[in-house]
């Protein structure tokens, strides 16, 4: 077999849907090696998978596949062609199926990856681990973990939003913070190690009750375990994705979504914008420009590239699609959903 080096961009997320590429770059006879930072590696134990460190090794841009090059097609608000998606009507489609659109428009691979193979393997023990864990936070009330916090602000849920919905959550559940919280010391919240090794925060996800989470890379890693790990049948875990409740704004729900999560996305708030433009912040502002025919107003955050087309924005904590997302609606949808284990 011929080795294909796939680089990752080192985003948990991305990442995680690289496992999508795997199964039909095999059946085309290549076998991939994935090229990223050494953290990353854990996710891809058990593929049988070459892993290299682009810490140490340098290698020439015709060398390998970059997987980031999707940003290019600006998946929140541009269809998937209907030619490589075989659908009649062009539809916006998961970010795992644009990677395989750009393994095929730039490198001529006939790659069509599909969101259901967005895959990370737990072994059992690792998942009774994880139960075990969070029995010894609480024996009584359901654990709901909360990946809310986005390397860009257009993603993110208002400070003060996050602080009711922790304060409401915890009259009948745990309310879980991961490792990636950036908001410390919230009354009434759990807080998980920043130490805690990659695996074990994906396993805790597969073990938690619910999962909260905005458009974010551990909400691509909960998904992947539920889809790669297999039903081991351990009292009091719920395997099933209708457990994740998505939600966002300027992030379009077809790119990111999973069959059977649930979506909270820009409720009340009436932007003017046909489609979201969540690929503000790693595609330029100056694309976003040029594909809405509108200005763009930068983050203003140190390392933070998004945008939005409010000229408040500059002066704002998050984006005012998500701002409009309210603690009250997201606490309704996961008391509908929600179930107590005794």
């Amino acid at each position: 077999m011929k080795r294909v080096i796939l680089k990752s961009n080192n985003a948990i997320g991305d990442t995680v849907c690289i496992s999508s590429l795997i199964k039909p770059l095999r059946d085309l006879g290549f076998e991939p090696s994935i090229l990223a930072k050494p953290f990353i590696f854990p996710l891809f134990e058990g593929m049988n998978l070459e892993l290299l460190d682009n810490n140490l090794i340098n290698l020439k841009e015709n060398e390998f596949l970059d997987i980031s090059r999707y940003w290019d097609f600006n998946p929140n608000s541009n269809p998937m062609p209907s030619e490589f998606s075989g659908k009649e009507k062009p539809e916006i489609a998961h970010l795992s199926e644009w990677m395989g659109y750009a393994l095929n428009y730039y490198y001529g691979l006939s790659v069509h990856s599909s969101k259901e193979d967005v895959k990370v393997l737990l072994t059992k023990n690792e998942v009774i681990k994880a139960r075990n864990l969070l029995k010894s936070i609480s024996t009584d009330k359901p654990i709901v973990a909360l990946p809310l916090f986005a390397t860009t602000k257009n993603r993110n849920l208002l400070k003060k939003t996050i602080e009711d919905l922790v304060s409401e959550i915890s009259a009948f559940a745990i309310p879980l913070f991961l490792p990636t919280a950036n908001i410390k010391n919230i009354p009434n919240a759990v807080y998980l190690s920043d130490n805690l090794p990659l695996r074990e925060t994906a396993a805790i996800l597969y073990a938690s009750d619910q999962i909260v989470g905005v458009d974010t890379g551990p909400t691509h890693l909960a998904n992947a375990v539920l889809q790669g790990t297999p039903d081991y049948e351990i009292k009091g875990v719920n395997p099933s994705k209708g457990k994740v409740l998505l939600i966002l704004g300027s992030t379009h729900p077809s790119v990111i979504a999973y069959s059977s999560n649930r979506v909270l996305s820009r409720r009340k708030y009436k932007c003017p914008l046909a489609e979201p433009c969540g690929a503000v912040g790693y595609s330029c502002l100056e694309d976003a420009q040029k594909r809405f025919s509108i200005p763009f107003y930068k983050s203003g955050r140190e390392g933070d590239a998004s945008g939005c087309i409010f000229n408040d924005y500059t002066q704002s904590d998050v984006s005012k699609c998500m701002q409009e997302i309210s603690a009250q609606e997201v606490i309704a949808n996961i008391r509908a959903h929600i179930k107590d284990i005794n």
